[in-house]
């Protein structure tokens, strides 16, 4: 097989991927985004899923990142759950478990 065919094979096997990613998200109840023609990731918002994959490009949305943060004197420490923060604390803890949630257009920001 040539090299240009091996590519454009990775690339097929790459989009199937993503098509079955998309339609498991469907399943889970996700929120599908696609991109607009001005580059707008958009909710897709319909009763029914038809994709468009040839003509759109798809994603899960994604979901803002959360840590619960221990605040010291001499700096912080992040954990993925309140009660992880909790047990890690240590004796001179100035603030303990601090909700911090990523901001939306952060969130945005951070894909292509």
């Amino acid at each position: 097989m040539k090299e240009s065919e091996m590519s454009s094979l990775y690339e097929w096997q790459d989009q199937i991927e993503l098509m079955r990613a998309i339609v498991k998200a469907v399943d889970e109840g996700k929120e599908i985004q696609y991109k607009d023609s001005e580059g707008n990731w958009v909710p897709k918002v319909s009763g029914r899923f038809r994709f468009s994959f040839h003509k759109y490009n798809y994603r899960v949305k994604p979901e803002q990142l959360v840590r619960w943060i221990n605040f010291y004197d001499h700096g912080s420490h992040a954990y993925g759950s309140k009660e992880e923060a909790k047990k890690n604390t240590v004796g001179d803890c100035i603030r303990v478990a601090v909700k911090m949630v990523e901001a939306a257009d952060e969130v945005e920001d951070n894909e292509n």
